[in-house]
């Protein structure tokens, strides 16, 4: 038998969605990796995340296609220890590369999806640091990986 997922790990992501740029729609994709360490039982801390994220609109020609990069820092909370595993995530995005919001944050609902992936959703999206709300919706998947054997 598999041993039970925890959350303190090192992890790959993949992520689609939307968001509005003033009123046109755009497609948002990315992926990226974090590193999850518990401070506590239950709690810790989001590090060493990367992401690089591609946007284009969702109609007329993609001529503003934008590519950014950005660090990811927060925290994250277990709901549930599972399986399967509920937890929440707050996620600070800063631009390191490219175009885009200089910051951002969310708060991402998370569902595991297997003995070694979380599903995750964004769920408060802000500019940061005014915390006005963004329109912006994004499902995604990370997949926890075994650093030992890469």
């Amino acid at each position: 038998m598999a041993a039970k997922m925890t959350l303190p790990g090192t992890y790959v992501f993949r992520f689609a969605g939307f968001d509005r740029d003033n009123t046109r729609p755009r497609h948002v994709t990315g992926v990226g990796q974090i590193v999850l360490t518990d401070t506590k039982p239950g709690t810790g801390t989001i590090t060493s995340g990367a992401q690089r994220v591609t946007n284009s609109p969702m109609s007329g020609q993609a001529k503003d296609l934008t590519y950014s990069e950005y660090t990811l820092s927060g925290d994250y909370k277990l709901i549930q220890a599972g399986p399967p595993i509920l937890a929440t995530a707050n996620v600070t995005f800063t631009q390191s590369s490219g175009s885009g919001r200089l910051k951002m944050s969310d708060v991402f609902a998370i569902v595991q999806g297997g003995p070694d992936r979380l599903w995750i959703m964004s769920t408060d999206p802000r500019e940061e640091p005014s915390s006005n709300k963004i329109q912006e919706l994004v499902l995604g998947e990370l997949v926890k990986v075994d650093m030992t054997n890469w």
